[in-house]
């Protein structure tokens, strides 16, 4: 029960981390389609907020490593945190618009599938039957949140610009075809 309770408290800490990625996300496609001034502060304060969150993820990570009997596991948390090192290089380029709304989209879902997928291998560490459907529930809800997430940031962007190119009306038809699926 011990260690069901750490891995729920590490489930739930990254769970907001991938909150606050998404977030970012969509206030980084928004900036990009216009550079206020005023959306940039909004996006740095973001900033800190995710980087809090990735401080409490890695934190409890980090004190609770020796729940990480499956190496497997272990590797993807080391993956994920190696994608992260790379987004403070990413968030300059979205403040110097050297980027553009199709890679920043990309860059940030990559992060949330890379979480999503270290909360499904949470499920499958735990025994506890009820315990793992409430977590498969759990995973169904973030990823219909993510999925919606990617749809608002395209959108988002559409709106910003009153124009919708082909890479991203691409991207809405894929976004739709995976949502049915799903």
């Amino acid at each position: 029960l011990n260690k069901l309770e750490k891995f729920t408290v590490l489930a739930t800490k990254l769970s907001s981390l991938l909150h606050e990625l998404q977030k970012e996300r969509g206030y980084s496609s928004v900036y990009l389609t216009g550079y206020n001034q005023i959306f940039l502060d909004k996006l740095k304060y973001q900033y800190t907020i995710t980087n809090q969150a990735k401080k409490l993820f890695f934190d409890e990570a980090s004190e609770n490593n020796q729940l990480f009997i499956n190496s497997l596991f272990g590797q993807k948390i080391k993956a994920f945190e190696s994608h992260l090192n790379k987004l403070d290089k990413f968030r300059t380029k979205v403040k110097l618009n050297t980027t553009d709304n199709r890679a920043t989209i990309d860059f940030y879902s990559d992060l949330n599938n890379k979480s999503l997928h270290i909360i499904s291998n949470i499920v499958k560490l735990t025994v506890n039957t009820e315990l793992t459907q409430s977590f498969f529930s759990y995973i169904s809800l973030l990823k219909a949140k993510e999925m919606t997430g990617i749809e608002r940031a395209t959108l988002g962007i559409v709106f910003s610009k009153s124009t919708l190119t082909k890479n991203e009306l691409q991207k809405q038809i894929e976004l739709a075809a995976a949502q049915d699926v799903y």
